[in-house]
């Protein structure tokens, strides 16, 4: 709704306004009855306009139709000092600008943008995020978790423009806790890095990342890694029957986790797994190199193709016929467009009962076990080193690992292997046959 000022009502206005109290110039539906934002044009200026929120609030406004679309420029508050006489400058220099040809709105968006301090990239850079982090009792841990952390370790960032910070800047973030506190150096450069990626994103921060681990690392050096505490693993001779007890429940969760296990997958690489990851047609999955964690040396990292074997193609298929084309996500989650919970395949294994356990194994079985279930059950039953190792995305020896990994005869022993254990998985007896040990020799030669 615009309407003409009356300039002998600023004054007054902005006096209730800076006392709490309702004034003149606020508007009010006139279908409602309540508060309304409001416009006033300047009649002795063109463009320049005051905008009333429903608040009360008032600020001066640049309006100009460009492309037949209404765009509007912010040129002060009222109460912030922007009094008349200033508001018709800064007008009368955004229509010159217009009259050469240039675009104020955009300059002013593009030099604030140009401007924008760590702490904005970062606030920018948590709303990306956080629709997907959980929230409990009212309480983002994993946002909270970040702010505290920038805010102890990063002080010195946070009013800097986003596109100085450099190596130098990082590294006077993360030294002094490099080497002393090592999970917490790298959940820092973790979070830094992800910041500068927004910008990098918005064309705000020119360059290569500052914070990314091979340069921190380079700088820095590379810390001792801390020997890898193994996780348990069920005997394999149990796994047919603890797979017949988890899809027993028709549980999501407990579908993931099979589906995980006859994949010999990580958690979250299953987890996150997306319908356009998958080819049907081929029986394959390629799991993206981004999720692809190489959490250790023997990590071969990069995309990671997952021959699928019938039993793994039943669950996908069966997921298929119900699942919701508007959630990208294999294992849907209950909230909408979401994947389900980080940990819930754990949880159907190792949690009890009353906490949605389904196997209650704490201690002697984990997810992340089933892959050294699945190591141990094709080592015993003699199948090819390499096939098994390249089968968990480990690397088979230096040099050599991307020249076998997409060889034909490679995959097709990997596919072999895959179907036997979904086999064996199922609690089937085909890989007592004769005909498969034949397939067996196969496949080890």
């Amino acid at each position: 709704m615009n309407m003409e000022l009356n300039i002998s009502d600023l004054q007054p206005a902005l006096k209730a306004y800076l006392k709490g109290e309702p004034h003149r110039l606020m508007g009010t539906n006139k279908e409602t009855g309540l508060p309304t934002r409001v416009r006033y044009s300047v009649a002795d200026c063109r463009n320049l306009y005051l905008s009333v929120t429903a608040s009360g609030a008032m600020s001066w406004v640049f309006l100009k139709v460009r492309d037949g679309k209404q765009r509007e420029m912010g040129l002060g508050s009222l109460a912030g000092g922007t009094n008349l006489q200033l508001a018709r400058l800064k007008a009368d220099k955004a229509r010159l600008d217009v009259a050469s040809g240039l675009d104020p709105i955009a300059q002013k968006k593009a030099a604030k943008t140009a401007d924008a301090t760590f702490e904005d990239m970062f606030k920018r850079t948590i709303k990306l995020h956080e629709d997907v982090w959980k929230t409990k009792n009212g309480v983002n841990g994993q946002r909270k978790d970040w702010e505290d952390k920038v805010n102890l370790h990063c002080a010195k960032l946070l009013k800097m423009r986003v596109a100085d910070v450099g190596l130098d800047q990082v590294e006077m973030a993360l030294e002094p806790i490099w080497k002393t506190k090592p999970t917490t150096a790298d959940r820092v450069r973790y979070i830094i890095n992800t910041v500068i990626e927004t910008a990098m994103s918005e064309g705000i921060y020119k360059g290569k990342n500052p914070a990314s681990k091979e340069t921190v690392e380079g700088k820095l050096g590379r810390r001792a890694q801390k020997a890898v505490k193994n996780q348990p693993a069920l005997a394999y001779a149990k796994l047919p029957a603890a797979i017949a007890t988890l899809l027993a429940t028709g549980r999501i969760t407990a579908k993931a986790s099979v589906f995980c296990t006859l994949t010999a997958t990580r958690s979250d690489e299953a987890r996150l797994m997306r319908w356009e990851e998958v080819n049907f047609a081929k029986r394959m999955w390629t799991v993206p190199a981004e999720r692809m964690k190489v959490l250790k040396a023997s990590d071969r990292g990069g995309d990671h193709l997952v021959p699928l074997s019938d039993a793994a193609l039943a669950i996908l298929t069966e997921l298929k016929q119900i699942a919701d084309p508007s959630n990208p996500y294999v294992f849907a989650g209950e909230k909408k467009g979401q994947p389900i919970a980080q940990g819930s395949l754990n949880v159907v294994i190792s949690a009890k009962k009353a906490k949605g356990g389904i196997l209650q194994l704490a201690g002697s079985a984990t997810q992340h076990g089933m892959r050294a279930t699945f190591r141990t059950w094709g080592g015993e039953e003699g199948y090819d080193r390499d096939a098994l190792e390249l089968s968990l995305a480990h690397t088979i020896g230096k040099g050599e690992t991307e020249r076998a990994y997409y060889r034909p005869e490679m995959i097709a022993k990997r596919t072999k292997i895959m179907q036997a254990w979904g086999e064996y998985c199922m609690g089937r007896e085909a890989l007592k046959g004769e005909a498969n040990d034949n397939a067996k020799n196969e496949v080890a030669a």
